[in-house]
């Protein structure tokens, strides 16, 4: 079940354990795939970056913050408590530890705490930069919000370790919560991205080129593009 908010309320005890260790596993995955994908855009290569630039800096810049934010917020999301002031379910570690037998939530309650220190930093990114727009918060904890990846790294390390034990111990499988798509699927954009810019120059550059040696011809802004692209 990968939308278990659609029918938690509707499933027997016993089967809520099993679509909250689902949920949280996909979550982790997609957090991993997101951060893999911004350290290969933005983190790996400055090359990658002057790509970016290149094409479009202002969609690029956009690009970065999104992604950086969602992953932020997801990461949040999979820590927060059980339930919100109004009796809500979070579907997260700390539901799937209290729904967990026992002496498996006893051994892992510690660690699900321990990643939700680490995960401060997030948190205050997410309640006072993201989620809110409280101008006098903004201005009162100007110096918090910032994050690093060491620290989303730290915090969904944790995450992961927390979630590969509990299939471990509760369901006797060993998994990886890496997703199994190219080891780089960030390259097919920068690819295209950097081609395209090159052929954009070289299409721009022979335009002006014939219109020099036609006699009278004037050339026109964007003339040398298809006209679905003027």
């Amino acid at each position: 079940m990968e939308r278990p908010w659609e029918h938690y309320s509707d499933l027997p005890e016993d089967e809520r354990f099993s679509a909250i260790l689902k949920f949280c596993t996909l979550e982790t995955a997609r957090i991993k795939y997101e951060l893999h994908i911004f350290r290969g855009l933005y983190g790996s290569d400055p090359r990658r970056v002057e790509v970016l630039n290149r094409a479009a800096p202002e969609i690029a810049q956009l690009l970065q913050d999104l992604l950086f934010d969602d992953i932020v917020i997801r990461l949040c999301r999979l820590l927060d408590p059980p339930e919100d002031r109004r009796g809500n379910v979070n579907f997260g570690l700390r539901l799937l530890i209290a729904l967990a037998p026992k002496d498996t939530s006893l051994e892992l309650a510690t660690e699900v705490e321990v990643a939700f220190d680490l995960a401060a930093k997030l948190k205050e990114r997410r309640d006072k930069h993201i989620a809110h727009n409280d101008g006098n918060s903004k201005r009162a904890d100007c110096a918090k919000g910032w994050v690093s990846l060491a620290d989303i790294q730290a915090a969904l390390d944790r995450i992961d370790d927390v979630v590969v034990r509990l299939h471990l111990t509760c369901r006797k499988v060993s998994i990886e919560t890496d997703p199994i798509l190219a080891r780089e699927p960030e390259m097919a954009l920068l690819r295209a991205l950097h081609l395209g810019a090159d052929a954009l120059d070289k299409a721009r550059d022979d335009y002006l080129q014939r219109a020099m040696h036609d006699r009278g011809h004037v050339p026109k802004p964007l003339a040398w593009l298809p006209d679905w692209l003027r």
